[in-house]
Parts: C-alpha cells; sequence; structure tokens
C-alpha cells in the first residue's frame, strides 16, 4: 500500500517536471514573438497601407513626409516617415512606439506633435514591423536605435533640439538611446515598465519563479537611468491597466533630481494617456522642449 501511494506521487512528481521544463521551453524560445507583435493576431494588419484611411501614411492627415528606409549595423533596413516642419529650426522628435501593431496605428500623436506641438516627427517602426526587414528582438532593437539615432545626426536638421519620445516598450528604447548618445536634448517617456523581469511579477507572477531560467529579453531600464543626463519628461497615466503605475514613480525616483519632472495624467490608461490629457499634453511637451533647450 505504501508503495503504491509512494510510486503515485513519484509519477505526480515526474509528470509534474516535465510539464513545468515544457513551459520554460516554450516561453524561452518564443518570449520574442509573445513581446514584440508586429502583427497582432485580433487585429491582422500588417502593414500601415492596410490600415483604416486615416492611419495609413502622415499625408491622409495633411502632413508632408517621406519615406525612409535606415541600414542597421547587422544589415537589415528599418523604416521609418520624416515629418519636417518648414521652419528650419525646428526640433525633432524621434518616436519608439509600443510592442503592438504598425506605425500608422500612432498617427494621432504624430500629427499632435507636428501640428500642435511643432515639430519635425521621425517615426520609427522597428525589425520585424511594418515595412522593416529582420525579426524583432531586444538585442536588434538596441541596434535600431542606433541605427536611428546615427542618420539624425547625419541629417540636415538642428543637432541641438534632438528629442526622443518612447512609449510603453518604446519608453526602454529611449532610455537605452539616452544612456547611449548623451548629447541629445531630452527624453520623454510614457507609461513604461523598470525592467521586464520585475513587470513579469506582475504579469506572470505564477511563472516569475523561473524567470532567471526563461528570460532572454530584459531592457534594464532602472539601471540605465542612474546614467541618463538629459532631461526627462515621464508622462505616466495612473490608472494605466497593462503596467503597473508603480514602475513610472520608480523610474522618477530613482532620476537624477535636476533633470526630471512628471506629468501625471489621473484618468491615463497604458495605451491613450497621451490623449486623455487633452491639450495639456501638447503644453507639457512643449514647455519641456523649451526649458530643455534653455
Amino acid at each position: 500500500m505504501l508503495n503504491s501511494a509512494l510510486s503515485w506521487i513519484y509519477n505526480l512528481f515526474v509528470m509534474f517536471s516535465i510539464f513545468v521544463i515544457l513551459i520554460a521551453v516554450v516561453l524561452y524560445f518564443y518570449q520574442d514573438k509573445m513581446i514584440y507583435q508586429p502583427n497582432p493576431v485580433m487585429i491582422n494588419l500588417p502593414t500601415p497601407d492596410l490600415n483604416p484611411e486615416g492611419y495609413r501614411n502622415p499625408g491622409e492627415r495633411g502632413i508632408p513626409y517621406q519615406d525612409e528606409f535606415i541600414q542597421t549595423s547587422d544589415g537589415f533596413r528599418i523604416h521609418a516617415w520624416f515629418m519636417k516642419r518648414p521652419e528650419q529650426d525646428a526640433a525633432t522628435i524621434i518616436y519608439f512606439h509600443g510592442n503592438a501593431g504598425n506605425l500608422g496605428f500612432r498617427l494621432d500623436i504624430y500629427e499632435t506633435l507636428y501640428k500642435t506641438v511643432k515639430t519635425n516627427v521621425l517615426a520609427v517602426s522597428y525589425r520585424g514591423y511594418g515595412y522593416s526587414e529582420g525579426k524583432p528582438n531586444e538585442i536588434g532593437l538596441n541596434l535600431d536605435s542606433e541605427a536611428v539615432m546615427k542618420h539624425i545626426f547625419d541629417s540636415s536638421v538642428n543637432k541641438n533640439k534632438i528629442f526622443v519620445f518612447g512609449a510603453s516598450l518604446g519608453g526602454a528604447v529611449a532610455i537605452y538611446v539616452a544612456q547611449k548618445f548623451p548629447n541629445i536634448r531630452g527624453i520623454m517617456i510614457e507609461n513604461t515598465f523598470t525592467s521586464l523581469p520585475e513587470l513579469v511579477d506582475h504579469l506572470m507572477p505564477k511563472i516569475a519563479w523561473m524567470k532567471s531560467l526563461i528570460l532572454r529579453n530584459y531592457w534594464p531600464s532602472i539601471q540605465r537611468l542612474p546614467f541618463v543626463n538629459c532631461k526627462i519628461l515621464f508622462i505616466a497615466g495612473v490608472k494605466d491597466e497593462l503596467i503597473p503605475h508603480a514602475h513610472m514613480l520608480e523610474l522618477y525616483k530613482i532620476a537624477k533630481d535636476e533633470q526630471k519632472e512628471i506629468f501625471l495624467i489621473q484618468d491615463g490608461d497604458h495605451n491613450m494617456s497621451w490623449k486623455i490629457a487633452g491639450p495639456e499634453f501638447s503644453v507639457r511637451v512643449e514647455s519641456f522642449i523649451k526649458r530643455s533647450l534653455e
């Protein structure tokens, strides 16, 4: 009787161990597809030309633009829209988007930055997104951002008025860029996370104990931010339903006191905080740029 019970427990333990190993293997090898979603299944619009009218390109909003393809150091071409103001001395914002969907879905904010804040906008499509070559991963997106920064500093824009805006995952890219390129004037980050391991603790608490074994993507913004020397505007939706609001507060806390400011949007959610803020968003971004250039 005892041997039978021990055998049952042993078999159960073996089955559980196999199940855990299978889950770990799947999460290890498929995490890039889970994190980076160029074409979410529920949307199925891989490129901007397939989007609804008004979200296919900046020209549909009356914004003059150029399609630009930027070569990365590892041999891929990534796509960007460059929306240039008629004023020769305008500031330039490089926009790094979140993890899901193509470039066109962010046209509302590009239009606001271009028409209301009156900046040039370079909207970047990561590798594997939209018309960009390659497959997305953390190392690849870092190389994309480096190529974009070198491209903009080689362009005809005012090199002393370059800013970076990053939303969600793009916030982690922006923080990486700010550490790598100290000559930018400022970064604006909206609803981003401290690091992926800490985000896993929140989103998938039941497997958090094995994160050290399965994670290949880290985005350690919390470690990078103390080495960022440019001005920083934190744009934080208090009611963010995806990334805990505490992540933005922790990033704000760790940034250097003399260079940071925070814009709390009380009803702001994860994706639309800037829009929920209404006209105040443009006022805050415009004043941040002005102060950063003083």
